[in-house]
């Protein structure tokens, strides 16, 4: 039941500059528990500690805790899209950030975010991570985007591409008397699953974006008039 309660007033006390390790990126976790202390949600945010003056780039290859590869992201608008192109590969806390937090965030705070999030995905090697995706990303616009202004994570193709990686066997009928045009995606392994499919087709038999129509996948759109639609 909802209680009325005062406001939540964050107070940071004791922490400085001095207290953080050059290159280490830090976050803001906010949680609701049970008065048994059981997780009920949570929220991750960057954390941005600016100084009156820049920072030189470290040993590590840092700015105040933002790796190199990612400076090169100064353009707000970009590095906004390039943002939103992460929402397939992101968590649902993630998710919420990118659609809420990001949007009044500024540059800074958004390279932050990228900072934390690869570091959570890939905390062995995250530039490397970060690289891979990039390039997952642009295949996904040259090859999915067409019909959304080149943004390929925007389709469904090219979402289910960026959060899976690319199929392992695709099936192919776009000239078919009896259906609308569909492709069949199959993978061997798709995140912790295995043997899963994805069926997309255009309804409307015209170059535009397919619309996933059902997947076997848990989470996934499910449909089980996918046969009568088709």
């Amino acid at each position: 039941f909802r209680k009325n309660a005062e406001p939540i007033i964050p107070f940071f006390l004791g922490l400085s500059t001095a207290d953080i390790q050059t290159g280490q990126s830090v976050q803001l976790v906010i949680q609701a528990l049970t008065r048994d202390n059981q997780l009920i949600t949570e929220n991750v945010l960057p954390l941005v500690f600016e100084s009156p003056s820049e920072w030189p780039l470290a040993a590590t290859g840092t700015v105040q805790g933002i790796p190199s590869y990612l400076l090169a992201y100064t353009d707000s608008l970009s590095l906004m899209q390039h943002i939103r192109d992460h929402h397939p590969k992101a968590d649902a806390s993630q998710r919420k950030t990118i659609d809420q937090f990001l949007e009044s965030a500024d540059v800074r705070q958004m390279q932050a975010f990228l900072t934390h999030f690869w570091e959570q995905h890939a905390p062995e090697d995250p530039e490397s991570a970060w690289k891979s995706y990039a390039t997952a990303i642009a295949y996904a616009d040259s090859s999915y985007g067409a019909c959304r202004q080149g943004h390929g994570a925007q389709t469904d193709m090219g979402y289910i591409y960026l959060r899976y990686g690319p199929p392992n066997t695709v099936v192919k009928r776009h000239n078919e008397t009896d259906y609308y045009p569909y492709e069949i995606w199959h993978y061997h392994r798709a995140g912790p699953f295995t043997n899963k499919r994805f069926l997309f087709f255009s309804p409307h038999m015209v170059a535009e974006c397919f619309t996933l129509l059902h997947s076997d996948m848990l989470g996934e759109v499910q449909n089980t008039d996918w046969l009568h639609q088709l």
